[in-house]
């Protein structure tokens, strides 16, 4: 990590993205790598830690074969230095992907962030673990939350259904949506993300809708974003 970050050295201080959610399945690791990609194609040196001890997106990372974002697999106990790490070596964007749990790794994951991403499917198992991921983000870390529509039917009433339950009690809800695609899995044996995968599909087009309102959440320009899909 050091080597490749020192060389963008200058960057301003690193954003800080996480995405959490007590419920397992929900799209964290999907999130996170998608977004850490998106961040690297955006000129922001990017570094993804991955603090779920099944390290599905340290393992990600290795098929890379190097090429970035920096994927480091992390422990709660060094999140802190990891980020002063990032910081000092130049990273423009560090993203924390957290283990399906309420515990101390995600909660200090939710704290440092500038931005609390928090997947949810339409269903009512996930609706139910959404609640206490926001609690949590909202009145211990002090921290805003939204939540990010994931694997959604492309043809349903159920997505807008599960929308309106969520605004009705007071939780925010990203404008844009991640529906249930096979290009946001076909890349994964070849460490690959959508865009990379298929730049001109419609799964592509959303994780980049995504990005763009991410990086507008924390006050980062979306640098080259209408070169990345040709």
């Amino acid at each position: 990590m050091a080597a490749r970050l020192q060389a963008a050295r200058g960057a301003e201080l690193v954003k800080i993205i996480s995405v959490v959610c007590q419920k397992g399945g929900a799209g964290k690791t999907t999130i996170a790598t998608n977004l850490a990609v998106l961040a690297e194609q955006a000129g922001y040196p990017t570094v993804l830690l991955d603090l779920d001890p099944q390290a599905t997106a340290a393992k990600w990372g290795d098929k890379r074969r190097g090429s970035p974002p920096d994927v480091v697999a992390a422990q709660a106990g060094r999140l802190v230095r990891l980020l002063e790490d990032a910081r000092k070596q130049g990273a423009g964007v560090a993203i924390i992907d957290t283990a399906p749990s309420a515990d101390a790794a995600a909660l200090e994951a939710t704290k440092a962030a500038d931005l609390v991403l928090v997947p949810c499917q339409p269903s009512d198992f996930d609706l139910g673990a959404v609640g206490s991921t926001v609690r949590v983000a909202e009145q211990i870390a002090g921290k805003q939350s939204w939540v990010v529509m994931n694997a959604v039917p492309p043809t349903s009433k159920i997505t807008e259904e599960a929308i309106a339950a969520l605004t009705e009690v007071g939780v925010r809800v990203a404008p844009a949506r991640l529906v249930r695609r096979l290009d946001f899995v076909n890349g994964l044996p070849a460490g690959q993300s959508a865009i990379e995968w298929n730049p001109k599909s419609k799964a592509a087009g959303e994780v980049v809708e995504l990005w763009q309102w991410a990086s507008q959440q924390v006050g980062m320009p979306a640098h080259h974003l209408d070169d990345v899909r040709e």
